[in-house]
């Protein structure tokens, strides 16, 4: 997959995103709406707040009303800046979040007291309540999100990741940062990221190592991941024609994201997933040896006719696009692009 540089084109889409929140109302109806949540926790002599202990039965932590009023508190000084903040500046942000309420806590189940078995909505959830992160989704990152060339899930490159609610498209969005975990960053651009439905409900609120979309520290787009596939299983194909052969897997670029490559295949199995995809494989080696450079310059002169670019040329021979930052426009053009090189293809 291809991560993103954060350039002035991008922090352009961050504004504009940001800005249209604004002018919504967004930070105004969040700021009353989390407001109403410290009120909740107002001190009381008949009971006191506790949270339940993930993992551990009947183990409870107090938890304090002037921890959630901090908490708030930083949310609401901060939740403009976040609307548009770079990755890295957002990383920086969250120790000063810890230390009030730690992750493994804010999205812990709360109840009144030791006694009652009546369970509550953990802090997490009612902050992202608060902050419209779901109209956020459905109505204002649409406006942005068709400006930015990605239509596909970018974990996995396999579906398009377009809903719809009331016959309005929307995208699913996934969090780089779970917002369960960190509920202050629900609606910051820069930790949004076009999901399909499976991979964004098989990641659920992993806090491990993941595929970042956007990243401030590289200066051009950069290839992560790769889906390998080996010349003898491209020879074992042309003996059997048996697409099974082709063992097509997702592979690292580079040696240090060999860990996020194992956190990935083991929440989204996505080379299990692409062994139903096998045969837009078996097409791009088809394509390998059916066309020679006088079937590429045959066909490209009879598209002369149809007043199109030598890109779309490019593009309706192979079936896809072949430019390598076009991979969010359609489903599989990554495995495409990558079995093409695999098959050697040159135009």
């Amino acid at each position: 997959m291809i991560q993103f540089a954060v350039t002035p084109k991008s922090d352009k889409w961050a504004m504009d995103y940001g800005q249209l929140m604004q002018q919504k109302g967004f930070d105004d109806r969040a700021s009353t709406a989390l407001d109403r949540i410290a009120d909740q926790f107002i001190p009381a002599n008949t009971y006191e707040w506790v949270i339940k202990i993930k993992g551990q039965p009947d183990t409870y932590q107090n938890f304090t009303p002037q921890q959630v009023n901090d908490y708030i508190a930083r949310i609401k000084l901060m939740y403009v800046s976040f609307l548009s903040m770079r990755p890295t500046s957002m990383v920086a942000e969250i120790p000063g979040f810890e230390t009030i309420v730690p992750r493994n806590r804010v999205n812990c189940k709360i109840i009144v007291n030791h006694n009652t078995q009546n369970e509550l909505s953990s802090l997490s959830t009612r902050i992202v309540e608060a902050m419209h992160y779901k109209e956020a989704r459905e109505k204002i990152y649409p406006v942005i999100a068709h400006q930015m060339n990605i239509k596909t899930c970018v974990y996995c490159n396999a579906n398009y990741a377009i809903s719809d609610v009331d016959d309005k498209g929307y995208f699913d969005l996934d969090h780089w940062k779970p917002k369960s975990l960190y509920p202050y960053l629900c609606v910051a651009f820069y930790n949004l990221q076009i999901s399909c439905a499976p991979c964004n409900r098989r990641k659920s609120n992993s806090d491990l190592e993941f595929f970042q979309l956007w990243n401030d520290q590289i200066l051009t787009n950069r290839e992560i991941f790769k889906f390998d596939l080996s010349k003898a299983d491209i020879s074992k194909y042309w003996i059997t024609h048996l697409k099974e052969e082709l063992n097509i897997k997702l592979a690292n670029i580079y040696p240090h994201d060999a860990t996020m490559l194992a956190n990935t295949e083991d929440k989204l199995h996505i080379s299990i997933r692409y062994k139903e995809h096998r045969d837009v494989a078996e097409e791009m080696l088809w394509r390998a040896k059916a066309y020679n450079m006088g079937h590429w310059t045959s066909f490209g002169n009879a598209l002369n006719t149809l007043g199109i670019t030598e890109e779309d040329k490019r593009r309706f021979l192979m079936g896809t696009y072949v430019q390598r930052d076009e991979i969010y426009l359609r489903p599989l053009v990554k495995m495409a692009q990558d079995v093409a090189k695999a098959a050697e293809i040159r135009f």
